[in-house]
């Protein structure tokens, strides 16, 4: 190649590169036209998009942009359901019979009408799978307990009273499903689970488009949705896991949402690109310490009364992005049954006393397993059982920390094989029962964890999830968060607060803790 070639060859690539780097402003959004598609980040764990066997966060995440649901909750109020599918419900006096009453004229995505039936199938189908989701229905309903009434009424009669019941509706587990069409893709009897790991047959404001793993969802809107439809077209969550390339993303404008960032990237970010805002959401979910009741020293209430006493809870709230909240029991801040009164301040003197009397004046050692990583409100789980294990220590118990990966830890967790623990519990519904069964009763997923068992707590968690008068569910659930906070195997840390990076010219972002996928809402306006 001669000198004036290759001098207008350069020249070429450097106006290209020069063309590139001038795209630093508005998001560019290169999949499509700016006002009408949003460009997201997001560590995806889905296994499956089939709503009857979604589970992970991201799974049912998603699901909500596909399914709607007989009712729902917004802007982080969950005292009240809202209509959605049903326009209304009505509850016999006994709280056995549950009556809904559909919106007229609502169809699928695929132009097919959905009514009573289509409802009753979609439960039916997700009960008889019987799939992971399906334990968050079971303990209500049952098939044969669900019944059409007429085209647009459906019924569903309770085994007994259930203060808990419609909130589990909220679920993508009670999406509603084209079952036709679920079934037109059914193979060897698979209910069409197979079909709808990768696509969608629902009502909801958006459909599925494809879902290459690895790389992103992408989801269109539905131009058969019922309610308004969405102003934007097109939704594409890309598949980001590592903070730091979602950071480097958001702050160029190839993309309009990132979602796991930490509170100081998100900081950062805001302070250096003049384009990026940051929302406060408040989150249903909490941190914990947790204590395996069959190891030793850790089978003495005294000894789990030291630890909790021996806890600068304080210092943990000052570890994050500064808008946690503390938690002086399971339940946390929002629902029924929240109680900031309860007992179990810092107190050291009181830990190295209790740990005296139970025989224990040297302390003792003990193992604190966790899976790696960061939290959402901003330090890694590592930097917290550090802190953990500094508290602990201050009063003569030695702490191992055992960190490993989420697949490892769970699989140790599971099998009830740790001393000590530090985790995170989420919602699956929002209602106080979905903390306080899991941490206090004894077929409770995580109380069986750590081998924990208070059949006096069994009677008044179950009476507590049947009484539909909220005062009353109150003072039950004051009771039990007593009783656990005394004698039973937690350390409840923290409820965090949620920080989540949007470019500036996103609005209408109606971003709440149980679906934090909501783009129904979602438009750009250039700033």
């Amino acid at each position: 190649m001669c000198r004036a070639a290759l001098s207008l060859t350069l020249l070429a690539v450097l106006v290209v590169f020069a063309a590139g780097c001038q795209r630093r402003g508005p998001s560019p959004n290169v999949e499509g036209a700016a006002r009408d598609v949003l460009v997201v980040a997001s560590g995806i764990d889905a296994i499956s998009l089939d709503p009857a066997v979604a589970y992970e966060f991201s799974s049912t995440a998603l699901c909500m942009s596909f399914y709607d649901t007989l009712i729902r909750y917004e802007n982080s109020d969950y005292t009240k359901p809202l209509p959605s599918l049903a326009a209304r419900w009505k509850v016999s006096r006994d709280g056995l019979v549950y009556t809904f009453y559909l919106r007229p004229g609502l169809r699928f995505a695929s132009g097919r009408p959905l009514d009573a039936a289509a409802v009753r199938d979609s439960l039916v189908r997700t009960l008889r799978m019987n799939m992971a989701p399906a334990e968050l229905l079971a303990d209500n309903i049952a098939p044969e307990r669900i019944r059409v009434v007429d085209p647009s009424t459906l019924e569903i009669r309770l085994a007994h009273p259930s203060a808990y019941f419609l909130s589990t509706l909220f679920n993508p587990a009670a999406g509603v499903v084209d079952s036709k069409e679920a079934l037109a893709h059914e193979v060897e009897g698979d209910m069409g689970s197979g079909w709808l790991r990768e696509h969608s047959a629902g009502s909801g404001p958006f459909t599925l488009k494809s879902w290459e793993r690895d790389i992103a969802v992408v989801m269109e809107r539905n131009e058969n949705y019922w309610g308004t439809p969405p102003r934007l077209r097109r939704v594409i969550v890309k598949d980001v896991k590592e903070s730091t390339t979602q950071k480097m993303m958001i702050e160029r404008g190839d993309v309009d949402v990132a979602y796991d960032m930490n509170p100081l990237q998100i900081e950062d970010a805001v302070a250096r690109s003049g384009r990026v805002r940051a929302l406060e959401v408040p989150f249903l979910r909490l941190y914990y310490l947790g204590m395996n009741v069959k190891f030793g020293p850790l089978s003495d209430v005294r000894v789990r009364q030291a630890i909790r006493a021996a806890i600068r809870y304080d210092d943990l709230l000052a570890m994050g992005s500064g808008r946690q909240l503390r938690l002086r029991g399971p339940i946390i801040k929002g629902l029924v049954g929240f109680d900031p009164r309860l007992p179990g301040d810092y107190d050291p003197d009181r830990a190295r006393a209790l740990l005296a009397t139970a025989g224990y004046k040297d302390g003792f050692d003990v193992e604190l397993a966790v899976s790696g990583g960061p939290t959402v409100f901003g330090p890694t789980r590592e930097d917290i059982c550090a802190k953990l294990q500094s508290d602990l220590a201050a009063v003569g118990i030695r702490v191992r920390i055992k960190t490993m990966s989420s697949t490892a830890y769970l699989e140790l967790y599971r099998g009830k094989k740790t001393q000590l623990n530090m985790g995170d519990w989420g919602a699956d519904y929002p209602d106080p029962h979905n903390f306080a069964h899991p941490f206090g009763h004894s077929k409770g997923s995580l109380t069986q964890r750590v081998q924990y068992a208070n059949l006096r707590l069994d009677p008044l968690i179950d009476k507590a999830g049947r009484e539909l008068s909220p005062a009353r569910r109150a003072k039950l659930y004051a009771v039990i968060q007593r009783h656990l906070m005394m004698g039973g195997p937690w350390a409840t840390l923290l409820q965090p607060t949620r920080l989540l990076p949007v470019r500036v010219e996103v609005q209408g972002f109606r971003y709440d803790a149980q679906d934090p996928m909501d783009y129904r809402t979602v438009y750009k306006e250039p700033q």
